[in-house]
């Protein structure tokens, strides 16, 4: 063991380790003096240096080498054992530096209180002796033959939360945009071609669904056509219909006192009791306690607050009339955003709570409105400051490119294939950044490809990132359209 998977190092041009019998390769704790139970206290003068254009041995045989990114941290700070055989140890330490990554054993830990499943090969087979590593580790695993780079197309993170192939529950909670559209279909197929186990149980609460009640027909829907992606879709409610047990808190006209304005109790566009569905409310704990074994819970449910302002009709009855202004309604939505993540949180503090941005008002029926691009960024970071101080809550941007087909002609206002795409892409982009996954897409910047339609001429990283394309069969950049409606 004091020498087993030690790299042979060569003496110094017309030098030998040992004289007499002219030995010029040694294994490297001879050459540095730590085979100290061998007799080697002292690094050898006669030892010499590989040149830089020797190759190292080929990945997948529990020894390193080509395709092992360097760990800056040290092989310990990695969490999951198939990523540990991607690394080598980055530390500066040159017991350390250069080691390949060894896993432990399928549930055996080098450090069973903090819970170690990756360490520099040195420190794994007992050789590190200088720092304590004496005897070859009965936790120490070896890399399977198939461990490879990541895929064409992907990028990959030691110390994510879930490791590639891990479980990955995510619900969404949203109004129409969850019932009329394909975002999170499209989001759970992309994150089972990135290897996670998408495992949703049904919420089996009343207004839950599985799958759009209607949508445009997007030209790669057979890969989540057979998906069960359970979020709550609730056609024209606005954030106050999630954000309460009962209607019992209601006056004697309808109305809630929400940051100080009367808001209806009745769940509808409009708040229209005509167009009421067949769940008027969802009370808050039954759908947080839902969500208690999620990983991430995406709240795309307060779209509809300042639009709810936007006319002097439908202020007359969701807000009694009030002088209330599209800015005004960020306090609304500040307090009902605030009691959903806490009741999630008081579930599970450990579920990531995403807050999707609204996204842009239309044009032209499919286009990006340009003009009220300010108002809606405005309206955005006044939510996102206001929630900036909620534990395990962040918000996601969301941006369209301009002057292109991104919007429904099925359900106006609401985004197409080509929106849907983008979405669900900027969702996983903000995950992998927040080091929930540990494998990504890999993304071109958004100001050069989010636009771009010459498809045929454009490499991956743009491609996924374009609207308007998309990867066919792994590495073809094809062109993506905003679906049948």
């Amino acid at each position: 063991p004091t020498f087993s998977g030690q790299e042979c190092v060569p003496s110094k041009e017309g030098v030998f380790f040992d004289e007499t019998y002219k030995v010029v390769c040694e294994p490297r704790c001879w050459a540095d003096g730590t085979c100290n139970d061998k007799g080697s206290t002292e690094p050898s003068s006669a030892a010499g240096t590989c040149a830089a254009s020797v190759p190292p041995p080929p990945p997948g045989n529990g020894q390193g080498g080509a395709g092992r990114v360097a760990m800056a941290g040290g092989c310990f700070t990695i969490t999951d054992r198939t990523e540990c055989c991607l690394h080598s140890d980055g530390r500066a330490n040159p017991t350390f530096s250069g080691q390949e990554c060894v896993p432990s054993k399928e549930g055996a830990f080098f450090n069973p209180t903090y819970k170690v499943v990756c360490e520099p090969r040195c420190w794994a087979h007992g050789t590190c002796r200088e720092h304590g590593s004496t005897e070859p580790s009965s936790a120490a695993g070896t890399c399977a033959a198939s461990v490879q780079p990541p895929p064409p197309g992907t990028v990959e993170q030691a110390g994510a939360q879930i490791p590639v192939g891990g479980d990955l529950r995510f619900y969404t909670v949203a109004s129409s945009n969850g019932a009329w559209q394909t975002w999170p279909d499209q989001l759970h197929a992309m994150l089972k071609d990135l290897g996670y186990n998408v495992n949703m149980p049904e919420l089996g609460v009343p207004g839950a669904i599985s799958r759009p009640s209607k949508s445009p027909v997007c030209q790669d829907a057979a890969s989540w056509e057979g998906l069960v992606t359970p979020r709550f879709g609730m056609v024209g409610w606005s954030s106050w219909g999630f954000s309460y047990e009962s209607t019992e808190d209601c006056d004697s006209d309808g109305y809630h006192k929400i940051a100080g304005y009367n808001v209806s109790c009745i769940n509808a566009w409009a708040c229209n009791p005509t167009w009421t569905g067949s769940v008027p409310l969802l009370p808050i704990t039954p759908m947080a306690r839902a969500f208690r074994d999620a990983h991430v819970v995406l709240l795309a449910n307060w779209i509809n607050d300042g639009k709810s302002t936007e006319s002097s009709s439908v202020r007359e009855t969701c807000f009694q009339g009030a002088d209330i202004h599209k800015m005004d309604s960020v306090k609304i939505t500040e307090t009902n955003l605030k009691k959903q993540i806490r009741a999630i949180h008081a579930e599970n503090p450990n579920v990531i709570v995403l807050v999707l941005a609204r996204y842009a008002d239309t044009r032209m029926t499919i286009y990006v409105n340009e003009r009220t691009l300010p108002q809606v960024k405005a309206l955005n970071d006044a939510v996102k400051e206001r929630l900036q101080d909620e534990p395990n809550t962040f918000f996601l941007d969301l941006d369209f490119p301009l002057n292109e087909n991104i919007f429904q002609s099925l359900s106006k206002v609401h985004p197409n294939c080509r929106g849907d795409k983008v979405m669900a892409t900027d969702v996983i982009n903000k995950l992998y950044e927040l080091k929930v996954l540990s494998r990504g897409l890999d993304l071109a910047a958004s100001d050069n490809c989010l636009g771009s339609s010459d498809c045929a001429n454009l490499d991956v990283p743009c491609c996924q990132r374009s609207a308007l394309c998309y990867v066919v069969n792994g590495t073809t950049c094809s062109p993506y359209g905003p679906g049948i409606q």
